[in-house]
């Protein structure tokens, strides 16, 4: 098992929202406002857990400012490193807790690990919990000049269902795509002065993959 960690630094996340297949509108202007690529993208995978009655489902969809939210989450690559992440919320901003699970060399041996550990993992997020869905997505990685604020942009979203231990359904893709802006929470009030963000063009929204994908299994009438 991996070491426990924690990551204690108060961050805000700010989300915008466009149609599937329009990402490249938010990345040309995030370049022409200097920002960079930070690094490769990369594919992200991510199981999120919730209680027997679903409440941080709920919880988000009520408005409910203060929750909690846990997934396991992984990247594609020759070795995939497997966290348990708990994240705190309040509004827009968060920290997370993060707990390293191992690194595995393919899905195969990750997934037996998954099946064979599953009561260890939903122990450790303090009350029962179960496997409600899987997402998955190309994030795409970008850093502002002053190297102050960074964005990503989330394309090709799927979700699939997950039932029994550990199976997955197909996957089936979400209607939209996604950016957002991370910063430490001390560097708000600047970032509310950057020009850059007065010449955003985008409406601000509430958007959580968990609840877009759980909707989205739930009018297919497959939650």
């Amino acid at each position: 098992m991996g070491q426990k960690q924690l990551d204690n630094s108060l961050r805000f996340e700010r989300k915008y929202v466009i149609e599937k297949g329009y990402s490249y509108i938010f990345s040309d202007f995030l370049k022409k406002n200097f920002f960079k690529k930070a690094y490769k993208s990369r594919y992200v995978n991510s199981i999120y857990f919730d209680n027997f009655m679903h409440d941080a489902f709920s919880e988000n969809l009520s408005g409910i400012s203060i929750r909690k939210k846990t997934r396991l989450r992984w990247y594609d690559g020759e070795k995939m490193s497997l966290n348990l992440e708990i994240k705190y919320k309040n509004n827009m901003m968060n920290k997370k807790k993060i707990l390293n699970k191992g690194v595995f060399n393919n899905f195969s041996k990750l997934k037996d690990f998954l099946k064979t550990n599953f009561l260890l993992l939903s122990g450790e997020a303090s009350q029962p919990m179960e496997p409600v869905l899987k997402i998955r997505y190309l994030r795409n990685y970008f850093i502002s000049k002053c190297e102050n604020y960074r964005a990503t942009v989330d394309t090709a979203i799927t979700v699939s269902d997950i039932y029994g231990n550990f199976n997955f359904g197909k996957n089936i893709y979400l209607k939209e795509d996604v950016m957002e802006y991370k910063y430490p929470s001390n560097k708000d009030s600047k970032f509310r002065k950057e020009n850059f963000l007065k010449k955003n063009p985008f409406r601000l929204q509430k958007n959580s993959k968990y609840v877009s994908g759980y909707l989205f299994l739930k009018e297919a009438g497959i939650k």
